[in-house]
């Protein structure tokens, strides 16, 4: 047995290496400017997309008439539920801020954005 720290396509001359094949046509594509121009504009849409799903629209959650179970239904299963007798809270998280939904008898007293400032917790009215 020969072992060799060559390519392992050095002794077959029928066998080209694809390196050799694909790297001048991979720099060819990326080198190019309508490829830096895709690259660009797929970069910026991942960044659009990702800042417009950083939060949710609190417009549809009405105090006074929506319901515990509809804000689940509207958003989903949210990151934090603390229940304490007749106040039942839904919090839902986001990079940096969190969204809480106050309930009080099942029907939405109060929603609030709650923001780390300073290392401390600051709520802000939500309309």
């Amino acid at each position: 047995m020969i072992l060799s720290t060559g390519s392992i396509f050095a002794n077959k001359p029928n066998i080209i290496a694809p390196t050799r094949v694909l790297t001048p046509v991979f720099n060819k594509v990326i080198g190019s400017q309508n490829m830096k121009k895709v690259l660009l504009a797929l970069l910026a849409s991942a960044i659009i997309s990702g800042c417009s799903s950083a939060s949710i629209d609190t417009s549809k959650a009405l105090v006074g008439e929506t319901s515990k179970e509809n804000i689940i239904a509207l958003y989903g299963d949210p990151s934090i539920t603390v229940n304490a007798e007749e106040v039942d809270s839904v919090m839902y998280s986001f990079d940096g801020h969190e969204i809480a939904f106050t309930f009080v008898d099942g029907i939405l007293t109060h929603k609030e954005k709650l923001v780390k400032e300073n290392g401390e917790w600051v709520s802000y009215e939500v309309e």
